[in-house]
């Protein structure tokens, strides 16, 4: 089934590489390039906030209760994370 899905997604490609104008080219491009950056957001915003506060979450929660000092670390997981998430997006804006 996979070989099948991504024969018939080269096929595709190739098809669109011969009945697309330099003009529809680059569109394609153009689009093709904000969903890699709208993914690799998801990414980060994943590794950086996500994960890490279901795994504080679990440990956490471990006990049946959650203290005022695991708040605070929570607190600082997130805190961290979107400040991945800033840097990332500044080192992106660098980059253009």
């Amino acid at each position: 089934m996979k070989k099948s899905l991504f024969s018939g997604l080269g096929n595709i490609i190739s098809i669109l590489g011969v009945t697309l104008t330099p003009q529809d080219l680059e569109n394609v491009e153009h689009i093709t390039a904000i969903i890699c950056m709208v993914v690799g957001l998801l990414i980060t915003i994943t590794c950086s906030i996500v994960i890490p506060f279901i795994k504080w979450w679990k440990k956490a929660k471990q006990d049946g209760k959650i203290t005022e000092e695991e708040v605070e670390e929570g607190a600082n997981i997130i805190k961290n994370g979107l400040d991945d998430v800033k840097q990332t997006l500044d080192d992106k804006n660098k980059g253009e």
